[in-house]
């Protein structure tokens, strides 16, 4: 019995670990690549939010917000206090209300809808951030912030919703809900 117990802590650390290096990379990834070419700038397409999903769809809550953590201390590393404290608090909000709504029964948003209202959350808490560093003028860059993170979002959980049936089917160590 101890054994299972002990066993189950490791697997879903174990793929908690794995989830967050994914993040880390495709952030790492997405930091390289040039600003999308749109009319706002910084916009990124948030692929790393594509591993932020996975796990709080399949390993909980707990594990997603390890990850939404664990990747805001790489861009600590990587970017600054400033980017960090955006990052964190922007993924920590938009990680919880992307799990709220992966676990409303039946999924009546869908991947895409989900990748949106995190976008959208995550872009609307780093305005917030923003504003109390810079003032609440960065607000009138939510016109163009807003429109970006629905577009984004869909993305996400779009290619969320494409992989995830397939990576089900592999069911590797068969995902375990958090610990």
């Amino acid at each position: 019995m101890i054994r299972n117990k002990n066993s189950s802590k490791v697997l879903w650390l174990t793929q908690t670990a794995v989830m967050s290096a994914v993040a880390i990379v495709l952030s790492a990834v997405e930091y390289a690549l040039p600003d999308l070419p749109i009319a706002v700038p910084g916009a990124k397409l948030g692929l790393s939010n594509i591993a932020t999903m996975f796990t709080a769809d399949t390993l909980g809550l707990l594990s997603a917000v390890c990850v939404s953590v664990l990747k805001s201390l790489f861009v600590l590393i990587t970017r600054g206090f400033t980017a960090f404290l955006m990052s964190l608090c922007g993924g920590l909000l938009s990680t919880i209300i992307m799990y709220i709504m992966l676990n409303i029964h039946k999924h009546p948003f869908g991947y895409i809808g989900v990748g949106v209202a995190g976008a959208v959350t995550h872009n609307v808490t780093q305005l917030m951030v923003a504003s109390l560093i810079m003032g609440v003028a960065v607000f009138g860059y939510a016109v163009y912030l807003i429109p970006a993170a629905i577009i984004t979002g869909g993305i996400t959980g779009l290619a969320l919703g494409i992989m995830l049936p397939v990576v089900k089917k592999i069911n590797i160590g068969k995902l375990q809900g958090g610990a």
